[in-house]
């Protein structure tokens, strides 16, 4: 809930700084752009019911070529962390169990942005190559198992340029895979892009 509502003041500071940025100059394009951003998602299938790993921290650091004004190829790297944490007593004392769900998104897509401005809406797809990798911890032993699949993903947001060099992207995102389990997730993210090498 707390991250919910931070998610949510941040957005109503972009929605209130907004318009004068969408009413400014337009800055100059560029042809390449990198992203990092983090956020939060929650699986939308019932493998994880009653886990404690039903939703957790997004990271993503994708790159993003211009072709024209309203067309990029991207590479995406996207990565969902959960993980639980449950008390054991074998009669011995009481020992704790660390669980650690991960789940990671790689692979190409497009994006589709709508013309000039500041702020600009786009939509986005990617197929993407997706890795659960499933972690425990107990009594100073580790383990892990992971699984391979492929995915798709379908994105949508605003780009809200901020100078010559920085946007703010905030976006919604949902991803599919099913390389063991349902892996799907629903989620948000903001971050910071990078634009570099001004198209003539």
């Amino acid at each position: 809930m707390n991250r919910l509502l931070t998610f949510l003041a941040a957005a109503v500071v972009l929605a209130a700084v907004t318009p004068s940025f969408a009413d400014a100059q337009a800055f100059g394009p560029t042809r390449s752009h990198i992203t990092v951003g983090l956020g939060y998602a929650s699986h939308t299938s019932d493998d994880f019911d009653d886990s404690g790993m039903e939703s957790g921290m997004v990271g993503q650091l994708a790159y993003r070529y211009t072709i024209n004004t309203n067309f990029d190829v991207t590479f995406d790297y996207r990565t969902l962390w959960t993980g639980d944490t449950q008390v054991v007593d074998d009669g011995g004392g009481p020992m704790e169990m660390e669980f650690g769900h991960d789940t990671t998104f790689m692979g190409p897509g497009a994006r589709w942005t709508s013309n000039g401005g500041n702020v600009r809406p786009y939509a986005q797809a990617n197929i993407f190559y997706a890795t659960e990798t499933l972690s425990l911890e107990f009594d100073g032993m580790d383990a892990s198992a992971d699984e391979s699949g492929i995915g798709f993903g379908f994105m949508g947001g605003v780009d809200i340029r901020v100078s010559d060099l920085l946007s703010i992207p905030v976006e919604g995102a949902y991803m599919y895979a099913k390389p063991e389990n349902d892996v799907s997730t629903l989620g948000f993210s903001a971050g910071l892009t990078f634009n570099l090498s001004p198209m003539p």
